[in-house]
């Protein structure tokens, strides 16, 4: 996919029109259109980070690579946002916990 593919496909995922990733990712409407219009193989670095940063996702996928590595199953992440929640004492249980799994292997 080329770069606008790219960003055409994240603005659509995320709900986005030019106006807001625009306001998001502190560019000028005009530098969206005109990446969309005509049809961007590439953008500047600094135009990707701040793509990148407001969009909230990594350059990889801007550039429209996929990164597995990066992505949390739906229980990870129930995990993840239970653990946000525990006081000390908690989190200590589960890291016993967590390493008496990873020990019965």
């Amino acid at each position: 996919m080329q770069f606008y593919e790219i960003l055409q496909s994240l603005m659509e995922k995320k709900g986005l029109n030019i106006p807001e990733v625009a306001r998001l990712c502190g560019l000028t409407d005009s530098t969206i259109r005109s990446i969309i219009a005509r049809k961007n193989k590439t953008v500047a670095l600094e135009v990707a980070f701040k793509l990148a940063k407001g969009l909230n996702v990594s350059l990889e996928e801007l550039n429209g690579e996929k990164n597995t590595s990066m992505e949390i199953s739906p229980a990870k992440k129930q995990v993840l946002d239970a653990i946000e929640h525990l006081n000390d004492e908690q989190l200590h249980a589960v890291l016993s916990f967590t390493k008496y799994l990873t020990e019965t292997k």
